[in-house]
């Protein structure tokens, strides 16, 4: 049975991993460094199992973290012991659970009747199950939906480490007794004699939300037992409590397996530890073989923490412990380097393992590790395009991975490398709803929808699969902005088509056949047919699928909407009526819960550039690895974002030894670990002194945990000089430049759209955040949802409207402003419950302001006074809409207040001093000094500029600040105007894009290109 494969990979193993292979009996642990040859040591070992032992291979059982780990490992037996690899059991946790349930499924009645559901059905529960109980902290006023998701995500950690409603609910009662026997509870002398400590007070606090936590979480299993349906943790939890409570079960396991091997033990979570300590519980010191590392603990997101890993030390106290230390991957630099780093987690490194370096075994050539420090973010990218552009010519590409902390790091490397036709693979665990041509086809569905919204037809008449004259479109989105239509009346009225003058009127007309066609138009399709068919056939007949198999990544592009169209054929395959508005507004449910639709498989091409997360890489080993954007924040000294729950798991069992608990930083160096890892030769690190915005960033402390003598500083003088002349490769939109002169539109047609209109506040605001959003907003006035906050504050400023008013005749009361309100909320396009929730907190807000600041108003008060056609110069206008003038005498001085909602604003947030301030109140109060000294020959002399909250802070306090403009900010931002107003006459944005590498507007600009 066993072939000579065995024997000649034995003869290769070093003193280490023969002692892990021949240790066929007891509980034995492995600690396995990267690229020790974990994997060999546990394929030879099962092989050794068979030839050493009568068991069958039925009777092994393996336990992987991933799918892709149990292929790996299956192909690897298959070369040792042949076709009995297919009797072993290799599988993952969750595999192996379903497997049994299948096998036992009389004994599984709560799972074998009901149906699993996913990630986004189970967020429709959660917010169901919260929107039937009185939640106080978990249901906040301002957005009710903000704890769904991570109510979910603390409920999947409950199930994670075993713990059920009832243990939950016993946990939280044993703490509040805990806490409210704290002897110094509160203050006893001092300015807070008798208050109660702030950190006392904050366990409280987080009591309260726990106990919040724990009615969802009693709620949403109840839910889930009526509707017959269980997730993904549920196979485990229901084995688990299956094994505890029926001997007979246990028995039948432990009977069939004798020998059991766990890969990546460090990645377990509480839950699977506890499938391993049953299986095991007949043996004192059973066959049990585990292999991990503790400084490669990464998946703590997934519930594994170093207290998992140890829980096997603690259970097995006659285990053997073998180190693997021989590293047959990596330079002895990259492994005294990593060595180096790694050992500031004392706690996690010490554990288990001598603290020491691996040895080296692999013969390559020393190199130091390049640490690259760039000007900025588009210099630092350049830096590694160069880089990657000189070794390509000496190795293979798909020996270069470029390794990244997050997706979104990844992304500008596709324009990059496109522009540079350095071949390519993304495989990131990224949305693929992010995917362009996916996205395009989204417009179309929408387009087609029945609950059709002009938003959707604009856009979709820009998709360049039409082929339609971008300048057409922009005149009839005019021409509906201006006629006050529906754009479908427009494009079905030939009269006002043949007044445009439209070029592209014959593709016009198509567009409105292929889509309201009576017979086989798309709109009758999507109502006479199954949604799959509609899937396919909107593709096919847009001309969308044509245009995906002329493009450079076709496999890529279609694998995504391959899977797509599973999540489609799985929704179908539940419900035969499942239709186009159906499948919208799921799409909507995985926006507004930030869930992503993974690619299920990645296509690599031979001789592609790897780009990946550092997550994604674990497992891999390249030649050369480049690490970007390694600055302090981004890797080390993250800001916590979020929401937390403070789960008292010491009252629980969990997680007890808190010599063992380390900080965030101690994650994120084992993830940086891992990183430097996977290279076998040479490593790039990078960072940009100055971020994307501007702001300064220092390198990563982990930069700084890497000796000096393994440190190469590169001199990037020459490529920070080159980049100069290479601008182009970030400021344009991908291959739109080197079609820009093909792409057919209108100056003198934009120009004079321009010229007419002028610039507002609002539409200079939105071309300093992005050129795009003013071109489609405010120039072409493509149709665009207001957002349920937008509506709300619409609402507010119609009922001070009517209120001052009023005024003037007669002062009014507040039960007249309440009633103009509700009124003005009448009038929005919101649902009754969103009437309802908005009603409360608008009535709350304007009562208190009403007694705080309306009375107050001066009864000569002016509002809406709406300012147009002030001329700066021959081809710029200005225009604008005040709130409210208040007069402070009879000479014309006042004060100019705009009334906000939402988000209170500190002073320093409207000047735009914070980093995340974007100072666009504070410039429309300037902007509104400029319009009144230049409105009615300077009448109106503004004093102060005030910015005025009409609702509350946290401290139940009106907040408004006043400003006095000065001369030099009116005369610095006229400045900016009169430079915004001829950038946009010359049109010298129309090849460059914004700093966010996701905006939407840019986005679209991109569907215009030919």
């Amino acid at each position: 049975m066993i072939t000579q494969e065995f024997s000649r990979l034995y003869k290769t193993l070093n003193p280490a991993q023969k002692k892990a292979v021949d240790t066929v009996e007891g509980a034995v642990m492995v600690i396995a460094g990267p690229g020790t040859g974990k994997t060999q040591v546990l394929t030879l070992r099962i092989a050794n199992i068979l030839l050493k032992t009568q068991v069958n291979p039925e009777n092994i059982l393996a336990l992987t973290f991933t799918e892709a780990a149990a292929h790996e490992m299956r192909k690897r037996l298959l070369s040792i012991i042949g076709h009995d690899a297919y009797r072993v059991e290799v599988t993952t946790f969750h595999s192996f659970c379903n497997n049994f349930i299948k096998k036992h499924q009389e004994e599984f009645p709560n799972i074998i009747a009901s149906d699993s559901i996913n990630e986004i059905e189970q967020l429709q529960i959660v917010e169901s199950c919260m929107d039937s109980i009185k939640l106080e902290i978990l249901r906040p006023l301002g957005d009710i939906s903000y704890y769904v998701k991570p109510v979910l995500s603390q409920i999947n950690e409950l199930k994670r480490e075993n713990v059920e409603p009832s243990a939950f609910k016993k946990a939280l009662l044993d703490f509040e007794k805990e806490l409210k026997a704290t002897p110094d509870l509160v203050h006893v002398k001092g300015a807070y004699i008798g208050k109660m400590k702030s950190v006392y007070q904050k366990q409280f606090k987080d009591l309260e939300k726990n106990k919040e936590l724990l009615k969802v979480y009693e709620s949403y299993q109840k839910k889930m037992l009526e509707l017959k349906k269980y997730d993904y943790n549920d196979m485990l939890l229901e084995v688990i409590k299956k094994l505890v409570v029926n001997p007979y079960l246990l028995q039948y396991l432990q009977e069939k397996f004798q020998y059991f091997l766990v890969d990546e033990h460090q990645d377990t979570n509480f839950a699977q530890n506890k499938i391993i300590e049953l299986l095991c519980n007949h043996f004192d010191n059973p066959n049990l073989f585990v292999v991990g590392d503790e400084k490669q603990a990464i998946f703590r997101f997934q519930g594994a923490t170093l207290e998992n890993f140890l829980y096997f030390k603690v259970l097995y106290p006659k285990a053997s412990f073998i180190n693997l230390s021989e590293n047959y991957r990596s330079t002895k630099t990259i492994l005294n380097a990593t060595h180096a780093i790694i050992s500031n987690n004392p706690k996690s490194t010490q554990i288990l393992s001598e603290n020491v370096s691996l040895l080296k075994k692999a013969k390559h050539l020393e190199e130091k590790i390049h640490i690259a420090k760039l000007s900025s973010v588009d210099a630092e990218y350049f830096w590694i395009t160069e880089k990657i552009k000189k070794i390509i010519k000496e190795k293979p590409t798909s020996e270069i991975a470029v390794l990244a902390r997050t997706n979104r790091d990844l992304f500008p490397f596709v324009t990059i490398f496109d522009s540079q036709k350095i071949p390519y693979i993304v495989e990131s665990d990224s949305n693929i709803l992010d995917d362009i041509e996916i996205q395009k086809f989204i417009i179309l569905l929408k387009t087609i929808n029945k609950n059709i919204k002009d938003e959707f037809v604009a856009k979709a008449l820009l998709l360049d699969c039409f082929r339609i004259e971008p300048v057409d479109v922009f005149k009839l989105m005019r021409k509906r902005y201006e006629e006050k239509k529906s754009i479908w009346e427009i494009l079905l009225n030939e009269k006002i088509k043949k007044e445009l003058n439209l070029k592209s009127k014959n593709t016009i007309d198509k567009f409105v056949k292929l889509f309201m066609d009576r017979d086989d138009g798309f709109v009758k399709l999507s109502r006479n047919s199954r949604f799959d068919k509609v899937f396919v056939e909107v593709l096919n007949k847009s001309g969308l699928m044509e245009q995906i198999l002329q493009k450079k990544h076709t496999q890529e592009i279609l694998s995504r909407f391959s899977r797509l169209y599973d999540e489609v054929k799985e929704e179908v395959g539940k419900n035969a009526s499942f239709s186009l508005n159906d499948f919208l507004k799921y799409i909507e449910l995985l926006e507004k819960h930030d869930v992503s639709l993974k690619p299920t498989t990645h296509i690599i091409p031979d001789g592609s550039v790897r780009l990946m997360t550092v997550h994604k890489s674990k497992g891999l080993e390249f030649d050369c690895v480049f690490v970007v954007n390694v600055y302090d924040g981004h890797w080390g000294n993250q800001r916590k974002r979020g929401v937390k729950f403070h789960i008292p798991w010491e009252m629980l069992s969990i997680r007890l030894n808190k010599e063992f608990e380390e900080d965030e930083n101690s994650d994120e160096r084992r993830l940086f670990y891992v990183a430097l890892t996977r290279a076998r030769k040479n490593i790039f690190l990078s960072y940009s002194i100055f971020s994307q915005d501007g702001k300064e960033q220092i390198p990563s402390q982990f930069i700084n945990e890497i000796p000096p003598e393994f440190v190469l500083d590169e001199d990037t003088a020459k490529f920070e000089k080159k980049l100069l002349s290479h601008q182009e490769m970030f400021l344009s939109l991908s291959e739109d430049k080197k079609n820009s002169d093909n792409l057919r539109f209108s100056k003198d047609y934009i120009r004079e759209l321009f010229v007419r209109q002028g610039l507002s506040v609002s539409a200079l605001n939105n071309y300093l955040e992005c050129p795009w959003k003013f071109f489609f907003v405010n120039l072409i006035r493509i149709p665009e949802t207001i957002d349920d906050a937008g509506l709300f504050g619409n609402a507010v400023h119609g009922a001070l409207n009517r209120y001052i008013t009023r005024l003037k005749t007669v002062k009014p009361t507040e039960k007249f402003l309440l009633k103009s309100f509700e009124e003005e909320l009448s009038e929005q396009p919101i649902t009754e419950n969103e009437v309802l929730r908005f009603k409360k907190r608008g009535i709350e807000a304007l009562k208190g302001f009403y007694a705080e600041r309306l009375q107050n108003i001066n009864k000569d008060a002016e509002t809406e006074i709406d300012i147009k056609g002030i001329r700066i110069n021959e081809t710029l206008i200005i225009n604008g809409k005040i709130d409210m003038i208040e007069f402070l005498g009879t000479s014309g001085f006042c004060n100019v207040t705009d009334f906000k909602t939402g988000h209170i604003k500190s002073r320093n947030e409207i000047e735009g001093k914070t980093k995340t301030s974007d100072g666009n109140y504070k410039r429309q109060l300037v902007f509104y000094k400029i319009l009144l000294d230049k409105y009615k020959n300077g009448f109106y002399k503004m004093e102060n500029g005030i910015i005025e909250f009409v609702e509350p802070n946290d401290r139940k306090k009106y907040v408004r600040e006043i400003f006095k403009i000065e001369k030099k900010e009116e005369d610095e931002l006229l400045k900016m105007v009169i430079k915004t107003g001829d950038e946009i006459v010359s049109l010298a944005f129309w090849d460059l894009r914004c700093k966010d590498k996701f905006c939407e507007y840019c986005k679209l600009r991109s569907f215009l290109k030919k």
